[in-house]
């Protein structure tokens, strides 16, 4: 398993420019210290991640949050149009996770650029499995050729985040909101929405990149 294991980019001019080392540092790694970079359990069959269920998961998981997105058939449509079209040919992946009677309960979206550092737009996870998902993240990243990962931070799952070693970064890309509505307002500033890259910055691309 790769030891970068970042959802910051403060590191990753370094991380390319020791791109050559990974494999020798991979190999040496994964046989040191495998508790920490194995690859992940059994319980969980990776799936290709379809329109459907992506909607339908986005519809009924996020419960645990003031504010989630309300989207239809078109508009999600439109959305994953837009971030195929960001994303290089082929490179955007996503990925759904389904448990041993097939049914959905965690899935991650992420985009991969040729030079291997990758951009990940949604992980979406119950709280008692949410390390269970960083790991199959981690590892399917790993094996189409990642050598870094960065993404948004969820607040609920910091300590989630820390127990699989990554590093965190408070800094841009930024995203703009407003509402006449204070309770929307108290919402954003609380953290208690459920708000991805793949609602944000990154498909509308107000970022420098």
């Amino acid at each position: 398993m790769n030891p970068i294991r970042a959802f910051t980019k403060n590191d990753i001019p370094q991380v390319v420019a020791l791109r050559p080392l990974c494999p020798i540092v991979d190999a040496m790694a994964s046989r040191a210290m495998p508790h920490r970079f194995g690859r992940p359990g059994a319980s969980l069959q990776a799936t290709d991640l379809d329109q459907e269920t992506l909607l339908a998961g986005i519809t009924q998981f996020p419960s645990g949050y003031a504010l989630r997105p309300d989207y239809d058939n078109g508009s999600l449509s439109w959305l994953l149009a837009k971030a195929d079209q960001l994303a290089r040919p082929g490179a955007l992946r996503k990925i759904a996770l389904r448990n041993a009677d097939g049914e959905l309960v965690e899935w991650y979206l992420y985009e991969l650029s040729l030079d291997g550092l990758g951009e990940v737009l949604q992980v979406v996870g119950r709280k008692k499995s949410f390390g269970e998902v960083l790991d199959h993240l981690f590892y399917h990243g790993w094996r189409n050729g990642a050598i870094a990962l960065s993404g948004r931070l969820d607040p609920k799952f910091a300590q989630e985040f820390s127990d699989k070693y990554c590093s965190f970064n408070y800094g841009g890309p930024w995203t703009l909101t407003h509402s006449g509505n204070p309770e929307v307002v108290r919402a954003i500033y609380q953290g208690d929405l459920f708000l991805t890259r793949l609602e944000g910055e990154w498909c509308m691309r107000f970022q420098n990149k």
